[in-house]
């Protein structure tokens, strides 16, 4: 039986809102009135609009501005698939072809690139959402609304009080429509609200919403209008709120950062994130389950939770797959793959102005219950049991100080590059960390591991010397390469780095060939082929993955899908951002994790270790994740207009060594010793710094040494 002890949701009525309702009822003026006015007024203000025109629904306002802005048969909006159903019935509604773009697996906003590529000669307008309260991407779809002459309908019905830096919401495009349901920031019980500048839509949507009239005073009715009015009492209860918005905002936004503390150690789900957390206006807090959950595991833990008391529910399902949708459009699944991984795996907990502490730990507890008890994890590649899972604390602390080496060593990189210290190109891999740590951690001492140009991470996270990769960046003779390689070619015959190379997909073959050698020799070694996301597309790649998987090879492949080819984002290059799926061709098991997670990579990497040892050829991790700074250099890439501010806002508070310090912390590891390890681990890279600096360059007569094989090597 289901008791709702901790509720999804709930309205916050204080007596003055009572008293506000109650005051209307004592009056003449029951419907269009003074009340409302005042309302739109203080929406208007809060949007930095000029007009505001009440309504009875988000869907209702959503409608009129369609209608207002003269959309309809022949016309295509540009929309997201992800959503309330409300955004595609108001273009429905006028006659008009909603036409769906793919998410941002991030926001899960419209990816912008997408909605480029969707623009047609029928193409009239956009209407984007701000899900969930998120305003990222807002200023980019105005401005490809400005560059293309399109019209913008702002969705923000889930976004009251947020910001996009100094924007409100409400404030982009022609017009924008906020929604009062009783989850929301503030509620009306039903309303809603369209706030604009223009004042042609605004006296159109006045007129359509009280049946055509454009004039109370008057009988006519001009044009065709609607039953969309909002009552004086509706209205009473929205300016009563208004009043208080600043406290709500504040009490949301704090539920939302203990919830963010309380459940960011759990491993296998992802936390939501907003551009501008500061400034934020949360509607709902939505988790999602990490890509190994199918959507039946996350109905059973949905099912649990609410059997427990703990209210929660799926968060949306995708537009593009209702029936209805898919008879009039041949939609189908695939069709958006962010779309459909995202909303088969989301979890909206309980959330609501004032969520008790207690209630907030009470989710905790039951979250972490059922997901212990649910095999989340994909059927192809497998972690160890849970019991096998309890990791000792002395594999958490190696591979945090694993991923502190190579942040702080990487950092040092940087800064010597700034200050004209260094001069070959270094491509660095800060924000990756937690790949190479958890991928290196579940290996053997005589495993094999293969990189590319971003490799200093791989190098470091398998234990080889410091000092000789610092001074092979600097071009010195006791470099790991002896100076001939760079930052680009590390190699580490002891530590079982045989080759870094920058050739896109160049090493993936290497490692196929090291791993048939294995095989043949029944050596009991794993390769591992370290690769960007771009490598995927080559030929080399798919050649590899062929023949490793028709000789059940023991072999690897990671993809460190950190979104960004060189200066390319993915989804400019892939109409799907489906990578972990293409092992799937080649019968090799693929699964995506979540790359910022040193754990949860390291749990598959050891079950897919085990199975290459174990003769049952290779495996695919993708590891998704974010290079926080420029392709090559020290540069964050947001100067030449690669990468996106409020992208990498996104990806910050994500950072590996942060959540598992957090971890560390929880398990009894004090701060103290914490800190001592880091200090240890900053003399070590001064000591690096101090041994290259001091190391003599090559001599000009060994330039061709080691450019031919001799005898004596081949022997």
């Amino acid at each position: 039986m289901y008791h709702e002890d901790v509720p999804l949701s709930r309205p916050d009525i204080t007596d003055a809102d009572i008293d506000a309702v109650v005051s209307v009822l004592r009056t003449d003026r029951l419907s269009i009135g003074p009340r409302i006015e005042a309302f739109e007024a203080a929406v208007a203000r809060r949007a930095n609009r000029k007009y505001g025109v009440g309504v009875n629904s988000g869907t209702s306002g959503l409608h009129l501005c369609v209608r207002a802005l003269g959309i309809g048969e022949g016309d295509e909006v540009i929309t997201t698939p992800f959503s309330f159903i409300a955004t595609t019935n108001a273009i429905l509604f006028e006659g008009a072809t909603p036409v769906f773009v793919d998410i941002d697996p991030e926001s899960y906003n419209m990816d912008p690139a997408a909605i480029e590529s969707a623009i047609t000669p029928r193409t009239k307008a956009i209407l984007p959402v701000e899900v969930f309260g998120n305003t990222a991407h807002f200023d980019e779809y105005e401005r490809i609304a400005t560059k293309h002459d399109l019209l913008l309908i702002e969705d923000c019905c889930e976004a009251l009080g947020g910001c996009l830096g100094d924007r409100p919401a409400g404030s982009f495009g022609d017009c924008g429509v906020f929604g009062f349901y009783p989850n929301k920031q503030i509620t009306t019980g039903e309303g809603g609200m369209i706030v604009t500048d223009s004042e042609r839509i605004w006296e159109l949507c006045r007129a359509m919403r009280n049946q055509g009239r454009r004039d109370q005073s008057q009988v006519g009715h001009p044009i065709l209008g609607y039953n969309y009015r909002m009552g004086e009492m509706t209205a009473a209860l929205g300016q009563a709120q208004m009043v208080r918005l600043a406290e709500i905002l504040e009490k949301r936004r704090h539920a939302a950062r203990v919830y963010d503390e309380q459940l960011g150690d759990i491993e296998g789900i992802h936390l939501p994130t907003m551009a501008d957390p500061d400034k934020a206006a949360w509607f709902v807090y939505v988790i999602r389950l990490a890509d190994s959950y199918s959507r039946q595991q996350r109905d059973d833990i949905i099912e649990s939770l609410n059997a427990e008391g703990i209210g929660c529910r799926a968060y949306f399902t995708p537009i593009h797959l209702q029936p209805y949708i898919r008879r009039q459009f041949g939609t189908k699944e695939r069709d958006f793959p962010n779309t459909e991984a995202v909303a088969s795996r989301t979890i909206a907990v309980p959330f609501y102005t004032n969520v008790s502490m207690e209630g907030v730990s009470l989710v905790k507890e039951a979250l972490e219950r059922n997901l212990a008890n649910t095999r989340g994890r994909a059927a192809t590649v497998e972690p160890p049991p849970s019991s096998a899972r309890k990791r000792s604390l002395e594999l958490l602390e190696g591979m945090h100080a694993t991923m502190l080496r190579i942040r702080l060593f990487e950092e040092r990189v940087s800064d010597m590059l700034e200050a004209d210290q260094i001069q070959c190109p270094c491509h660095l891999y800060i924000g990756q960390e937690a790949i190479a740590a958890g991928v290196c951690a579940a290996l053997g001492p005589d495993d094999l591991i293969w990189g590319t140009h971003r490799s200093h991470g791989h190098y470091l996270a398998r234990g080889a010397d410091m000092p000789a990769m610092m001074a092979e960046i600097l071009g010195k003779k006791a470099g790991c390469a002896e100076g001939r390689g760079g930052s680009m070619h590390v190699f580490s015959k002891e530590a079982g780095i045989l080759g870094t190379v920058p050739i896109v997909a160049a090493t993936i073959p290497i490692a196929v060939g090291a791993g048939l050698a294995s095989k043949i020799r029944k050596d009991g070694r794993v390769s591992v082929s370290f690769f960007g996301d771009g490598a995927t597309e080559e030929g080399h790649f798919h050649e590899s993955m062929n023949l490793a998987a028709l000789y059940k090879l023991p072999v690897l492949f990671v993809c460190e899908n950190n979104l960004y080819s060189s200066h390319m984002h993915i989804h400019e290059r892939r109409p799907k951002d489906n990578l972990y799926e293409v092992g799937h061709l080649y019968d090799i098991p693929g699964i995506r994790v979540d790359g910022n997670n040193a754990l949860e990579v390291y749990d598959f990497a050891v079950n897919a270790v085990r199975r290459g040892r174990n003769g049952e050829g290779p495996s695919l991790l993708e590891c998704r994740t974010y290079r926080w700074r420029g392709h090559v250099g020290p540069s964050w890439d947001m100067d030449v207009g690669v990468k996106r501010r409020d992208e990498l806002k996104q990806w910050l508070p994500r950072c590996p060594i942060a959540r598992l310090r957090r971890l560390l912390v929880q398990r009894g590891v004090s701060e103290e010793k914490l800190d001592e390890v880091e200090r240890a681990i900053r003399r070590e890279v001064d000591e690096a710094v101090e041994f290259a600096n001091r190391a003599a360059f090559p001599d000009e007569s060994e330039l061709l040494d080691h450019l031919h094989s001799s005898s004596e090597a081949t022997s």
